[in-house]
């Protein structure tokens, strides 16, 4: 949750005072202006003074904002925390703005499937409220000194030419129904360096006031502990172990967006902001925050109209009273709180506190007056909240809004070059060790070198049991949507990427227990890959591929099992054939929901053909759900089958056993060139620790038999067992047996299961 707040309080803070924050010693650039038109906006924006026009004298608007946090894995998406909140304001100069709680709510999906109302309302609700020309340009908050390097840069302050550069973009005229129009324009701004703390992006000003109309922009680079870390906390960054380095916060976009009220104001419509936090390869966080001002009256001197009726759901204690507030002339309501006072007015509902707070704010003191009723819990259960962000369909802005969000951040300019580089190795970090049948225990190490959207990877690995070095040298670039990796490696592969045989899981299990669910072969080329862009849903990869494939011997049977059992060894490899192949891949990805208490779908589409020594085409399909069920328990379901045509060689069949395709079973228990498989968990709803029962089914054979007799060809494995699970699957231990020989009793620890 830290990473959330630090991301949020980047994009959300107050703004600074338009003084200068050119750090000692550095001069404006006179270079800074591509053209003199982005001299005249800049000029211009520069003069404009907030709060200058007073003809507005008053306003009422709805508000509304939701924000999630997710987990991204390979099996399914999480939700770690999300929250919800809708208000009304009502805005008068030279007097207080009034905030009417009309909804609230939050929850950790992963550690409850319920949601309730948030600790801190007055802050939340607060935090909703905003002055009339206000800079919403929030991103650009001083947190330190002036000289602070560790300081957001406002573009438009003065001696932002130190750090900026700056091109005129286009002129659009804004059209209306009733024939009147609006010319703005626009400022592209370009960092000059890579830093954290300046944003790269297009900023529309109104041609006549030049008030900001649009702006989206990101930030010049992502934010990185090691490099960004204030000076305070850079004992504490050298402490996190190296399994979670590099830790990082890539903001996607940030835009805010002005709607003309009354064709006289610019009032603000849209602020919202994408973000993607990292640790190491492990843990990949996408950070939503959307805020809505919708439904404006404004007064420039009529008076506002009355304000629609917004009755909240009742509370317990008021479960037989009428859906519509009372008024309670002359009662003065009581409330304790940590912030504001007690007041008293005869507009508050009966069923209602009112509280006062003085706010204080670079833009000076603001009091604000926030109704809220008495009853708490009825703000989670109030139909003006916004859809949760991981609940189907549920979206605030609007189609036209995200396709041409999408447009603008393609369009943004490139980021400057930054240089850096980072080796790490084994056992130092501890993810570059792993242990096998095949390498026994090997040591790897990898060295990362970054210039801008470039990224370059080397890497090498030697086992002490096989003494053959695998080596992979990569090149990647990253757009905003997308990466492309180009490399030329020599590895030890898999048969079988589900199972995850190289990764912390196998490499224990092997080490500790002679359990190796992987079977590999060598492999030596070139390929070229493609995904999306880190802070986008991997839903889809794709590969191109030219390699020589060659059979991997078993060359250990070392494990600590053997401490007491002297006779224990590995089981055999499956042996691979020579092949000097051609091929591309496909895996499609998509889920439908992520909240644990209710549905949730996902699907998984996998393509696959080759060329050269073996000619072949295989594909399969799975499909899962997840639902609750009645007595407090909830069942997931998952099915999957496929077939490959031509002649396939042994490294490319498909494979059942293990976890993450037929619990209770060793990998390669069922082989062939065509396969189904089935299974069933049923488990407690809650998803912080639940326990499971389950079940698997599953065979792989000759495509001939899968046809003849699907979908029960031959004789299926079978397997059931009890789990627990952790944080709505996160992390999985399961105990299974087989059934059918090779049965037995299993013991596995992995992560991100179905349930």
């Amino acid at each position: 949750m830290k990473l959330l707040a630090a991301v949020l309080a980047l994009a959300l803070q107050d703004p600074a005072a338009r003084s200068s924050q050119v750090p000692s010693g550095v001069q404006a650039r006179s270079d800074a202006y591509l053209d003199s038109g982005a001299a005249e906006i800049v000029r211009r924006a520069r003069e404009r003074k907030s709060g200058d026009d007073h003809s507005l004298l008053a306003f009422r608007v709805m508000a509304t904002q939701r924000i999630g946090v997710g987990m991204r894995a390979l099996f399914r998406d999480r939700i770690i925390y999300h929250h919800e909140v809708a208000a009304r304001i009502e805005w008068h100069c030279g007097g207080t703005t009034r905030v009417e709680a009309l909804g609230a709510r939050a929850g950790v999906p992963i550690v409850s499937g319920s949601s309730e109302v948030p600790e801190d309302l007055n802050d939340l609700f607060s935090d909703l409220a905003f002055e009339p020309g206000e800079d919403l340009l929030h991103f650009f908050g001083s947190r330190g000194s002036d000289t602070s390097r560790s300081s957001p840069r406002h573009p438009i302050a003065e001696g932002s030419e130190a750090h900026y550069r700056y091109r005129s973009g286009d002129t659009t005229v804004l059209r209306f129904p009733d024939g009147r129009s609006v010319t703005v324009v626009e400022l592209v701004v370009i960092p000059r360096r890579a830093e954290f703390w300046l944003v790269s992006g297009s900023f529309w000003f109104d041609a006549e006031s030049y008030g900001l109309v649009r702006a989206v922009f990101r930030t010049a680079r992502p934010f990185d502990i090691e490099l960004d870390a204030e000076s305070d906390d850079a004992d504490d960054a050298n402490e996190i172990p190296g399994i979670l380095k590099p830790i990082r916060a890539e903001i996607g976009y940030v835009t805010i967006e002005y709607g003309l009220q009354g064709f006289r104001w610019w009032l603000p419509r849209i602020v919202a902001v994408e973000a993607t936090g990292t640790a190491g390869s492990i843990i990949r966080m996408p950070i939503r925050f959307e805020r809505l001002y919708t439904e404006y009256q404004v007064d420039g001197g009529e008076g506002l109209p009355p304000g629609r009726a917004i009755a909240l759901p009742q509370g317990r204690a008021d479960a037989s009273q009428a859906s519509r507030p009372r008024r309670r002339p002359g009662v003065r309501v009581e409330v304790r709180t940590r912030r504001g006072r007690a007041v008293s007015d005869s507009s508050v509902a009966e069923d209602s506190n009112l509280v006062r707070r003085t706010i204080k704010r670079n833009t000076g003191t603001r009091t604000i007056e926030l109704i809220l009723p008495r009853d708490p819990a009825v703000l989670a259960e109030s139909s003006s909240l916004p859809p949760a962000f991981f609940e189907p369909g549920g979206q605030m802005m609007s189609e036209s809004d995200l396709r041409e969000l999408g447009r603008a951040v393609g369009l943004m300019p490139g980021m400057p070059g930054l240089t850096r580089s980072a080796l790490r190795w084994a056992p130092r970090d501890p993810t570059m060790l792993r242990y096998n049948r095949v390498e026994g225990l090997s040591f790897g190490a990898r060295y990362d070198a970054e210039s801008g959207n470039l990224a370059l990877d080397a890497s090498g690995r030697l086992g002490w049991a096989d003494f053959a070095p695998n080596v992979e040298l990569g090149l990647a670039r990253t757009t905003p949507g997308t990466r492309y990796r180009v490399s030329a490696y020599s590895r030890l592969a898999s048969v079988d990427p589900a199972v995850r045989p190289l990764g912390v899981g196998n490499s224990l299990s092997a080490a500790l227990f002679g359990r190796d669910d992987g079977d590999y072969f060598r492999a030596r080329g070139v390929e070229l890959a493609g995904a999306p862009a880190p802070s986008r849903s991997h839903w889809y990869e794709w590969r191109l591929y030219a390699e020589l494939q060659r059979a991997a011997r078993k060359e250990t049977d070392l494990s600590l099992r053997r401490l007491w059992d002297g006779d224990h060894r590995f089981r055999p490899m499956v042996a691979a054939a020579r092949a000097d192949q051609v091929g591309a891949s496909l895996r499609l990805r998509g889920q439908r929901g992520a909240d644990p208490s209710r549905l949730v779908l996902g699907g998984d589409l996998f393509l696959e053909g080759a060329t050269g020594g073996y000619g072949f085409a295989k594909g399969s399909v799975a499909t899962r759900a997840t639902f609750p069920l009645p007595f407090s328990l909830r069942t997931s379901l998952e099915a999957a089958a496929g077939s490959a045509l031509g002649e396939v060689p042994p490294q490319s069949l498909w494979y059942l056993g293990g976890p993450a395709t037929l619990r209770g079973y060793a990998g390669a228990a069922a082989v062939g060139d065509a396969f189904w498989r089935a299974r069933v968990d049923l488990g407690t709803s809650f998803a912080a620790a639940r326990v499971t029962l389950f079940g698997d089914a599953g065979w792989a054979g000759a495509r001939r038999d899968f046809a003849d007799h699907a979908p029960f060809a031959g004789k299926p494995l079978l397997s059931w067992g009890v789990g627990a699970s952790l944080l709505d699957g996160l992390v999985r231990l399961d105990f299974a047996r087989g059934l059918r020989w090779p049965a037995g009793w299993r013991v596995d620890l992995y992560w991100d299961g179905a349930l």
